[in-house]
This record gives structure tokens, C-alpha cells and sequence, in this order.
């Protein structure tokens, strides 16, 4: 059996401070390079998060992403979306579900099967503002409610999610980010994890 797993996200997903794998999405990608040595199932995983994505970046990149026939697609977007420049929303709340619903309907009307991870609590004595821009702020209040409301309408939109933001502050991670924003190699570890076990559970991709 072979599948194509397309991973639209930001920073996060492009791998930042994980200097020991490249990131969550490397991890997985050699996780399932790995597994198809010894298997006749293979999963192709895509990169398509870019540094700094929005929901907008990620609606211009869909007729891109469809040249590779994703079977699955994993969907982590919303921290930038929820960031404050200069006082200013990067892109406001009702734009941003109207961009994910978007984003949700094309990859669902083209039988792709979806997951969404809503964006993860920082540690906001290094985001308001961050130690690279002091223009640039990004608060816990404003990613929470973006990722709630995000949830609401993957839950409408019949779509799958992963939702382990409370954990992710309980066992600190927020802490360990070495700029406030973005995980170290645990970090990204724990995600990959998160993620490998949601693909198994929702969708039977081989671990």
C-alpha cells in the first residue's frame, strides 16, 4: 500500500531549533522511510511549511501541494495568523477560519484525508515581543483562541484533529523553547509522537 502525507505548516513544521533531527516532520519522514525497508506498505511524506505561513501562504500553495496526490494531509497553521505587528493583526479572526474552511473544503473535496493541530502555547516572556522584532508579538490569549476556534470548525467540517495543548504546557515545553516560540529536539520529538500515533489511529498508516 502506498500513501503521500502533505504537512502545510509554518516554522514548526519546517523544523527550527531541532538540531538533532530537523524537526517533527523530518522525524516522521524517516520514521516511515525506515519502516518501508522492512514492509511493502510506503508513506511519502511532503514538506510543504514554510517560515512565517499563514493561512493565506497555504491557500496559494494548494494547487501545488495537489500536483502530488496526497492521499493524507496534515494541516498545523495559526500561531502567524494570530501574531500582532505593530498593534496590527496579521490576518484577523473571521479571515482566518474563512482561509481554513478554505483550505479544509479543497483538500476534502479532492477525497484527501485530513488532520488539524491547532498552534501551541508559547512562552510570552520572549514573545511580547519576540527577542528578533520588537514589533512582533505573539500572546497565549490570542493563539488559544484562534486554536479554539479553529477546532470548532474542524469538528463542523467533519475533520480530525489533535488537540494536546493542555500537555504540551504541563510538561513544560513552553519553557524549553530556546526563543520562545519553537520547540527544542524534545519538542519536536513529542509532536512527531503525538502525530505518528494519530495517523495509525485515524487513518491505519503503518507505524
Amino acid at each position: 500500500m502506498e500513501s503521500t502525507i502533505a504537512v502545510l505548516s509554518d516554522s514548526l513544521g519546517v523544523g527550527f531549533y531541532d538540531w538533532e533531527c530537523g524537526g517533527w516532520v523530518s522525524r516522521l519522514r524517516a520514521h516511515f522511510f525506515m519502516k518501508s525497508l522492512d514492509s511493502d506498505d510506503y508513506v511519502a511524506v511532503y514538506n510543504f511549511s514554510r517560515d512565517g505561513a499563514t493561512t493565506e501562504y497555504l491557500i496559494e500553495i494548494l494547487p501545488l501541494v495537489m500536483k502530488f496526490e496526497p492521499t493524507h494531509a496534515i494541516v498545523a497553521v495559526g500561531a502567524n495568523d494570530s501574531s500582532l505587528r505593530n498593534g496590527k493583526e496579521a490576518v484577523p479572526l473571521d479571515e482566518f477560519l474563512s482561509n481554513l474552511q478554505t483550505i479544509f473544503r479543497h483538500l476534502l473535496d479532492r477525497s484527501v484525508s485530513l488532520l488539524y493541530l491547532p498552534p501551541l502555547p508559547v512562552d510570552e516572556k520572549r514573545t511580547r515581543p519576540v527577542e528578533y522584532d520588537e514589533t512582533l508579538f505573539y500572546t497565549n490569549d490570542r493563539i488559544l483562541l484562534y486554536g479554539d476556534e479553529a477546532l470548532k470548525l474542524a469538528e463542523k467540517m467533519g475533520v480530525s484533529f489533535l488537540d494536546f495543548r493542555e500537555e504540551w504546557e504541563e510538561r513544560r515545553f513552553p519553557e524549553r523553547t530556546p526563543d520562545g516560540l519553537h520547540p527544542d529536539p524534545s519538542g519536536h520529538k513529542f509532536i512527531f509522537e503525538k502525530v505518528k500515533e494519530s495517523l495509525q489511529t485515524l487513518f491505519a498508516c503503518p507505524l
